[in-house]
């Protein structure tokens, strides 16, 4: 009579531990992940400084134009024109 044996063993193999080169290439990855997020958050913040700079420019002329047009002799005939090249 012939037994056959089964193998019982139910765990899966084992990795290998990770080498000095595929260790340093998930650094590398990292870092460059990193860095990409770092120069888009200085991309978003450097394109809203640019934004609270150009609402301040058009509040600062409208308030100069506004004074001008106010401080006038021409009574109501003296219209400022904003020359800044935005608009029709």
């Amino acid at each position: 009579m012939h037994h056959a044996t089964t193998n019982n063993n139910t765990t899966a193999p084992r990795r290998p531990a990770p080498t000095m080169a595929s260790t340093a290439n998930s650094t590398v990855l990292l870092s460059s992940k990193n860095r990409r997020l770092g120069l888009a958050a200085g991309l978003a913040t450097t394109a809203a400084a640019a934004a609270v700079l150009a609402v301040r420019y058009k509040q600062a002329a409208m308030s100069r134009n506004e004074l001008a047009q106010k401080s006038s002799g021409s009574g109501s005939f003296y219209v400022s024109v904003d020359r800044s090249g935005g608009g029709i």
